[in-house]
């Protein structure tokens, strides 16, 4: 081979060898990046117990604790039914039937609906308004509050 010839040649050598080299590098950091990600997200995996994932993403609680009709501050003629707690996109909705078996309206008030993980203990204290219901009316009850709370095992509603 030529002198003139050598050169040409010795350069594309050592280009080829260099980018073999950067894309060697550049797989290990992707390897390595990946298996972080990979721990990091096993890591911050809750187990969500009571929850039910619908199809749209939607998380639905489904405690048997929490779904239980119930009475509104141990007054067993205001009844709570159709107990529904979903979670979407970080908003946590609490759904429930309100149903007056009293004699007397129970006028509008404001309410704490209290949150309780599986060993009673409090999660979220979230204010909400309870509407005038006369006897014998149901209505449904609806607040919602910005976390994720599709998890929780129980909750009871209390006057403010």
């Amino acid at each position: 081979m030529k002198k003139s010839e050598i050169k040409p040649l010795f350069i594309l050598t050592v280009i080829a060898i260099l980018i073999i080299g950067l894309m060697l590098i550049i797989r290990s950091n992707n390897a390595k990046k990946s298996a972080q990600n990979e721990q990091s997200s096993e890591e911050n995996t809750v187990e969500e117990k009571y929850v039910q994932v619908l199809n749209d993403g939607t998380k639905l609680n489904d405690s048997e604790k929490l779904n239980k009709d119930r009475s509104f501050e141990g007054q067993s003629d205001i009844e709570l039914s159709n107990i529904q707690l979903t979670s979407k996109d970080g908003i946590t909705n609490l759904l429930c039937d309100v149903k007056n078996n009293s004699s007397t309206p129970l006028k509008l008030q404001e309410v704490y609906v209290i949150l309780r993980d599986e060993n009673g203990n409090e999660i979220d204290r979230i204010p909400s308004i309870l509407e005038d219901i006369q006897p014998g009316e149901t209505k449904q009850f609806s607040t919602f509050v910005t976390a994720d709370y599709a998890n929780a095992y129980d909750f009871t509603m209390i006057k403010k």
